[in-house]
């Protein structure tokens, strides 16, 4: 779909076509930094089972180029998800999401991130966080948002963190309406409210 990944080029428009292109199915992002604006409609959702997967969260970065788009990806299917990349800002972002997980059984896995408004909201029933970093967060950053009323989510073996004061998020998990959050082996450090 002419994804270039060096940084330099803006693949927006080729991963709204792959995404666009492949419903259903797995979508690989091979080695490198991919500059992108994020989903600007309802055409580049992750629908049912539609999971784009990276070659290793420190291997495949996806660059958000905006301020803050809605989400960089939105998992709105059921069994949608992100796997084995990493995400960071290229501005400071201000609004938006890089992870929306709303769909049934919607996951984000092996994932490294950093510079985030919102890095994960989790909104969807059975949806699940696991093996991942939060490093450095976006001002009033909050690290994950989890909300949507009875839904039986998760986060696991995740570790967020900040190295600087002027990069500490707000909040490190809000819990909104929800009931049957599970979290183990999950650390929240430097965060204003843990």
């Amino acid at each position: 779909f002419g994804a270039v990944g060096d940084g330099a080029a803006d693949d927006t428009a080729a991963i709204r076509a792959a995404i666009a292109a492949n419903q259903g199915k797995r979508i690989y992002f091979p080695p490198g930094r991919y500059r992108y604006a994020g989903t600007d409609t309802t055409a580049h959702y992750l629908l049912e089972r539609t999971v784009v997967v990276g070659a290793g969260r420190k291997t495949t970065t996806i660059v958000g180029t905006t301020p803050g788009a809605s989400s960089l990806f939105c998992c709105w299917g059921y069994g949608s998800g992100v796997e084995s990349m990493g995400f960071e800002a290229e501005v400071p972002q201000t609004t938006g999401a890089y992870i929306l997980l709303a769909g049934t059984e919607s996951c984000l896995q092996d994932f490294y991130m950093t510079g985030d408004y919102r890095g994960v909201i989790m909104t969807g029933s059975v949806s699940q966080i696991r093996h991942g970093r939060f490093q450095d967060s976006a001002p009033g950053g909050i690290r994950i948002d989890v909300g949507g009323g009875d839904n039986s989510q998760s986060i696991s073996n995740v570790l967020m963190g900040a190295q600087a004061p002027a990069n500490i998020a707000a909040a490190g998990i809000r819990l909104r309406n929800a009931i049957a959050l599970t979290m183990y082996n999950v650390s929240v450090i430097q965060q204003g409210v843990g």
